[in-house]
């Protein structure tokens, strides 16, 4: 087995169990067991828990980079839509880290910095999705300077702690059309008639699904 594969392997492991068991409730010597993989050979690829963490952190952080950048490039409704369901698979992919954000990047200044580093950018990407769809007329004129670039702030804090919000008020968290529902609510005040005729249309010609647990596997 390669070092790329092993690694790979303690990662895959590593989320899951975290998933699974919460973050501060395992070990590297669970990942040993769940893997087989021997604590040496783990601890000589990553020497600590903190490292399996540092790089999962970044697993995602790239794999939401990838999402934002396929996005922007053409925001129409539809493509919205598709980074909703994205967004919402990568969300239960790395559940651990949506559902203990606060915990994570306090135990963790670097992961926290990194990561506040990357809210901003991606405020900026749906910065620029909300300024795409003011220009093509789907979207209202704004009733202020900087109105849509602090409500793609809002939008992404609503997208962000969707986990948190279903964990505290007991709701299912495999509800896929609720979240849809909701982050589509978030943005219905400020269609213009086009927007609304486009949104229409889109509702149309989808079938949500009750639970998106297919979805996920």
């Amino acid at each position: 087995m390669s070092s790329q594969t092993t690694k790979r392997k303690i990662i895959q492991a590593a989320i899951s169990l975290f998933n699974e068991m919460g973050l501060v409730n395992v070990r590297l010597q669970h990942i040993s067991d769940a893997t087989i993989i021997s604590l040496g050979n783990i601890t000589y690829h990553y020497k600590t828990k903190d490292a399996i963490i540092g790089d999962i952190w970044r697993q995602l952080q790239a794999e939401q980079r990838t999402l934002l950048a396929e996005f922007r490039t053409l925001p129409l409704f539809e493509d919205i839509d598709r980074y909703l369901l994205s967004s919402f698979q990568l969300q239960h992919k790395y559940r651990f880290f949506y559902q203990d954000t606060l915990e994570v990047v306090r135990a963790y200044p670097e992961i926290g910095e990194s990561h506040r580093e990357h809210i901003r950018w991606q405020e900026q990407q749906l910065g620029l999705m909300f300024t795409f769809n003011l220009a093509r007329g789907a979207f209202s004129q704004e009733p202020e300077p900087g109105f849509y670039q602090s409500m793609a702030g809002n939008w992404l804090w609503m997208l962000e702690n969707w986990l948190q919000r279903q964990e505290i008020t007991g709701c299912n968290p495999l509800d896929y059309a609720a979240f849809n529902t909701s982050l589509w609510n978030a943005l219905l005040p400020v269609f213009s008639p086009q927007g609304h005729l486009e949104y229409q249309q889109l509702l149309q010609l989808k079938n949500l699904p009750n639970d998106a647990f297919t979805l996920l596997s």
